[in-house]
């Protein structure tokens, strides 16, 4: 529509660039043309893009430049004007590409015509002609005749030539509109959907398969079940890079303190504003730990907001309508089994970036270990980063080509006593979330909290994941040193696990590994298999130990992946079996299974008495008999052993020896 400015014959310089950036930027035609109401001013006002629009914007044009298909599922917050920046894309894309026809999705009639009601108001406060060095030309397109300048609610039809038009549909009224063909569909406030699968199912066909479309799926959360699981679920596949059913979907996510200007309230002077600091509250301090960068009048706005009639100082209700980051925003509806003060602590102080990333290989070179024993191999192993791993002639290990699967959040050192719990998968991801095969290298601080330091995640066949935990459990042995015990190895059996201990245990690839011991046997006899067992009776203990673990903040745990997946993970039955807990939606929990190992086998293993030469452990198949041996530790003794500060979860522990050598 606006391509021939650029072809006319203007004289001044800044006229001429001007013209130019109007027919070539949405974003100065929509700054320079588009006016709102906004509810707090009450006024027409020029459309200026605030932080969450130009995000927004970015993104869009991240996807536009690259002549790709606007895929954009937004999480956002509460008046963060995210609605109103998609609807002048759209009503952009609209007016200036002649017949264009958009449609704007709701779970009800009523929020649609809200939305709608945005582009009745750029129309109608558009002007309608702007001359330039005596050039005029139409800037807002004509109405067909029969709207006589009125637009009405539900739709926005424009005259021949442009002939562009927006549609406007409710969940319900959808069927109507299965036989269109359209360049911009906005699904909006789609956690409220009843069914958005379903919905989505048969809207999905409506959407034109070209580079210039563009699908828009915005909400605020709505929890990770009912009818908020469907976002959830765009969300979060979004979050991980994955492909949708509907291309590959980017995530915007504003959280509500990177709203610097627009979630503020000014200080009417500086006394006002110190007085202000010096009220803050525990609450308020741990908000300003956590984003250093928060200004007090972002922290004044919150606490006027948090006090208002909406909330009632509910910080959950708060956190779901202005989240501050993924794993808190979905957290109101279903019952979590991870408290969600943990969470929020979680992502508080203990949520870090890695320190490094890569992965582990072993040998010369891929081609080189073809000509060598795997078992001496894995016994040489080195950590990569992608680039030095092409380099020396190694190929991802994932299915993915991912070359950065290993997060390193510290180093281990000498001395340090680790375990490697795996939750193994079949490797598989030709299916739809295909589960992630996963490594949790923990570190047991017998006077302190323990620490997650390492993490692996990856589609992979069964059999090279277990030379990938052998040959990270060399390697890790190395880092620690001879003086200590080594790395236990702590692979799952159940399922497809039981061909990756198979496979460890018959080729010699690594030692010691984790020989699974039965519970509620006298004694707690090993068993015939290596690996650790997930069933009736390990996996309550499982659940419960790691709860206990994070509730306590008796582990540190900075990957930010593994907190989201604590985040939704819910238990569904009463029994409490392995089928009875699961992620919400239906997404990954394949990083809370290898925790859930980890923590479990950090519990077993506490009783480590320090201040010896050399660290002595209880026998894995430790009784109760013959007390009057001096030799054997005594668990009824007064006072836990070397663990000060720590009575309650030695006590715990005990409870828990009992129960599986009863």
């Amino acid at each position: 529509m606006y391509d021939a400015l650029t072809q006319l014959d203007i004289k001044d310089p800044e006229n001429r660039r001007k013209l130019e950036l109007f027919a070539t930027s949405e974003r100065y035609r929509i700054e320079n043309l588009l006016r709102i109401i906004p509810a707090r001013t009450r006024k027409i006002t020029p459309l200026r893009y605030n932080e969450a629009q130009i995000e927004l914007y970015r993104r869009y044009r991240h996807q536009r430049d690259r002549r790709r298909p606007v895929r954009l599922v937004i999480c956002k917050g509460r008046r963060a004007g995210l609605s109103t920046g998609v609807m002048s894309l759209i009503y952009d894309d609209t007016t200036t590409n002649p017949n264009t026809k958009s449609l704007i999705v709701a779970n009800e009639k009523n929020p649609s015509e809200n939305v709608l009601e945005m582009s009745r108001v750029f129309w109608q406060n558009t002007p309608e002609t702007m001359t330039v060095e005596g050039y005029t030309f139409q800037l807002r397109p004509d109405l067909p005749p029969e709207f006589r300048n009125n637009p009405p609610k539900d739709k926005l039809f424009f005259d021949t030539p442009l002939g562009s038009k927006i549609y406007l549909a409710s969940s319900k009224s959808l069927d109507a509109y299965l036989s269109f063909g359209f360049q911009n569909i906005l699904a909006t406030e789609a956690s409220r959907y009843a069914d958005g699968a379903e919905l989505f199912r048969a809207l999905q066909p409506t959407l034109i398969n070209e580079a210039h479309s563009a699908l828009y799926i915005e909400s605020t959360p709505n929890g990770m079940d009912g009818p908020g699981a469907w976002f959830y679920d765009q969300v979060m596949t979004a979050y991980k890079n994955k492909a949708s059913e509907f291309g590959d979907m980017e995530l915007v996510f504003i959280p509500w303190h990177k709203m610097r200007v627009s979630f503020a309230i000014p200080f009417e002077d500086s006394a006002k504003r110190a007085a202000f600091e010096r009220s803050l509250d525990p609450g308020e301090r741990d908000v300003l730990r956590r984003f250093p960068f928060v200004s007090m009048e972002q922290l004044l706005w919150r606490r006027t907001v948090l006090r208002g009639a909406g909330f009632n100082q509910n910080e959950e209700l708060f956190d779901q309508e202005f989240p501050s980051d993924l794993a808190t925003a979905f957290l109101m509806s279903g019952t979590s089994v991870y408290a969600r003060k943990s969470i929020k602590r979680m992502q508080a102080h203990s949520v870090r970036a890695p320190i490094w990333e890569g992965d582990i290989y072993w040998g010369k070179s891929d081609e080189a270990n073809k000509h060598v024993p795997i078992h001496e191999t894995v016994r040489q192993p080195v950590f990569m980063t992608p680039h030095q791993a092409r380099e020396n002639g190694f190929a991802s290990h994932v299915n993915s080509g991912r070359m950065e699967n290993l997060k390193v959040y510290r180093w281990p050192e000498p001395g340090e006593r680790l375990l490697i719990a795996a939750d193994i998968a079949g490797g598989r991801e030709d299916t739809r979330d295909g589960d992630f095969s996963t490594i949790c290298v923990g570190v047991m601080n017998p006077l302190q909290r323990d620490e997650l330091i390492i993490t692996w995640r990856g589609h992979c066949n069964e059999l090279l994941f277990g030379e990938i935990l052998s040959a990270l459990g060399w390697a890790l042995r190395r880092q620690v040193g001879e003086h200590v015990s080594a790395p236990l190895l702590i692979p799952e059996w159940t399922g497809p696990g039981k061909a990756t201990c198979v496979y460890i245990d018959r080729h010699n690839l690594y030692a010691p590994v984790y020989l699974y011991q039965q519970p509620g046997k006298k004694g707690f006899p090993p068993s015939q298999h290596l690996g650790h067992e997930s069933n009736d009776k390990t996996k309550p203990f499982m659940v419960g130990a790691s709860v206990r673990m994070i509730d306590n903040d008796l582990i540190d745990i900075p990957d930010e992946r593994l907190v989201i997946e604590l985040s939704s993970y819910r238990q569904r039955g009463n029994y409490g079996g392995p089928g009875d807990f699961e992620s919400a939606g239906g997404k990954h929990d394949d990083m809370v299974s290898a925790l859930q190992i980890l923590c479990m086998h950090l519990r077993l293993q506490v009783a480590t008495l320090p201040g010896d030469d050399e660290v002595r452990e209880i026998s894995d198949a430790v009784t109760f008999e013959d007390a009057d041996d001096p030799e054997r530790w005594d668990p009824f003794q007064a006072g836990p052993v070397g663990i000060p500060g720590r009575q309650r979860e030695m006590e715990e522990n005990l409870a828990e020896a009992l129960f599986w050598a009863s």
